[in-house]
Order: C-alpha cells, then sequence, then structure tokens
C-alpha cells in the first residue's frame, strides 16, 4: 500500500490491528530513512574539503583528527555512527563535552576526533 492510502485506513480505524501494523511499519521506514540520509550527510560534510556540516560552518568550527588532520572518510564513519551510543541514555554522551578537559563528546573520545574553531587551526584547511 502507499504511504497515503496506509494513513486513511488507519485513522478511518484506529483498531484495525492490520491498518496500525502498516502505518507503524511504514512510519518505522521512514524514520529509518530519514536517519540514514542524516548520517550520510554528515560523514559526506565531514570527511569532504569542508570538514564540517553546513551548520558547523556558520558557527565557524570543523572537525579533526587527534592529530589536526581532516577527517578521513573512516573516521567521519565511525564518529558518527558512535553518536548513537552518546545518545544513549538520555544524550549523556553528547554532555560529556562540556565536563571533558578537551571538551570531546564520547562519539569524539571514541573515533578520537575533536570540534575545534576553524580560527584556531590557521583559517581554511585543504
Amino acid at each position: 500500500m502507499w504511504a497515503d492510502e496506509v494513513m486513511r485506513s488507519y485513522f478511518r480505524d484506529i483498531n484495525d490491528l492490520e491498518a496500525k501494523a502498516a502505518f507503524y511499519s511504514q512510519r518505522g521506514l521512514i524514520k529509518n530513512f530519514g536517519f540514514l540520509v542524516y548520517v550520510a550527510y554528515c560523514i559526506l560534510m565531514e570527511s569532504s574539503s569542508m570538514h564540517a556540516t553546513l551548520g558547523k560552518r556558520v558557527v565557524g568550527a570543523m572537525v579533526v583528527s587527534e592529530t589536526g588532520e581532516p577527517l578521513t572518510f573512516k573516521q567521519a564513519l565511525l564518529r558518527n555512527l558512535l553518536k548513537i551510543l552518546s545518545a544513549l541514555p538520555l544524550f549523556m554522551g553528547f554532555l560529556m563535552a562540556a565536563f571533558s578537559a578537551k571538551r570531546q563528546a564520547l562519539h569524539d573520545k571514541f573515533a578520537k576526533t575533536y570540534v575545534i574553531a576553524r580560527a584556531a587551526q590557521g583559517g581554511e584547511v585543504s
């Protein structure tokens, strides 16, 4: 069934278990697809010559390896997949950045990466 048909049948009778199962199945597919697009975007942007997502560029930040070099595709992949771990439980892995000496979130510690100010790198990195 198409998404609009699934939604119509679900909202027509919310007690219809078959319609409910189809609705939740499609909703899960959409959420998973959205997550994969987000992760792919982050990986491609952080391992590109920009070294940052568009949001990081706006605030003047970039992601580098522990040696200060630009991220490889493999490092960006690891960093972004580990964000799942940082989100569990209650996004505590992200909160760690506020209290760690090197301002690293949990996924940055495991991937051996840093988010730094672009000026700290001496301008643009190519």
